[in-house]
């Protein structure tokens, strides 16, 4: 088990990588799905905001919010909606707020432990986001309880979680998918991005390594479902294969 230091050093190491991602197919394919998602359960909101004559003033919380790119897709698809990110990792956060400051609305960027309380008060948020992450924390159930209690009555948590520790699917639809475009920029893209793509597979080959060891939470569709409802959330919807198969997400309603 790593201490805490080498833990965040591990994940500083990966926030220079990060971004690289986004020239994985697979990778834009998800947050695709996932931006999507977040949007319809933000019109959700907004429509049950309006049922009532209150101002539709919204607020979401990504929980590790990495480098910012979802909450930069984001912003470019919704109005009217106050964003809040959080990550542990400064280096993560150092590269959300480059991507982020020109953007409207504000976001506003916090270095939190996902591992303690979050820094918020009670029922702040009407939607909170959490995008592979709860795998690598220590207490999955803690970090739900928080959630929960951030998240305003009736507010909704998207979770995005790994159950398939594999790399080769990512790979494989990949470059499936190039031969199916037979985009040349898209090709010369992945050429420029290989030695990117050959240290990210290294570090997640670290992470399925830890993941197999029982160190990580990589939770069946079912397993997380559970997880969710024993911590007061009500199963909306639970896809079972993004990310080429090799992640689940679920969509839960605060009791």
């Amino acid at each position: 088990m790593m201490g805490r230091n080498s833990e965040e050093l591990f994940w500083d190491l990966y926030a220079k990588l990060y971004d690289n991602l986004s020239g994985l197919l697979p990778y834009r394919e998800e947050m695709r799905e996932i931006v999507h998602e977040v949007e319809c359960l933000l019109a959700s909101q907004r429509g049950s905001d309006d049922a009532t004559g209150s101002e539709p003033v919204l607020s979401l919380l990504d929980a590790a919010c990495g480098t910012g790119y979802m909450l930069d897709k984001l912003s470019q698809v919704t109005t009217g909606v106050r964003y809040v990110g959080v990550d542990r990792s400064k280096a993560m956060l150092k590269r959300a707020s480059r991507r982020v400051q020109a953007c409207r609305p504000a976001k506003l960027l916090l270095d939190a432990d996902l591992d303690g309380k979050l820094p918020f008060p009670d029922e702040s948020f009407d939607v909170v986001s959490s995008v592979n992450t709860l795998y690598a924390l220590r207490d999955p159930d803690a970090f739900l309880a928080e959630v929960r209690r951030v998240l305003k009555p009736c507010g909704t948590a998207l979770i995005v979680n790994p159950w398939k520790p594999k790399l080769l699917p990512i790979w494989r639809e990949h470059f499936a998918t190039l031969a199916e475009w037979r985009d040349e920029r898209e090709c010369l893209r992945t050429v420029l991005l290989l030695p990117s793509f050959l240290a990210i597979t290294a570090i997640n080959a670290v992470i399925a390594r830890r993941a197999k060891g029982k160190v990580y939470h990589f939770l069946e569709p079912g397993e997380l479902a559970h997880l969710m409802q024993a911590n007061g959330f009500v199963i909306t919807k639970l896809k079972h294969e993004i990310y080429a198969g090799t992640c689940c997400m679920i969509v839960a309603q605060k009791k």
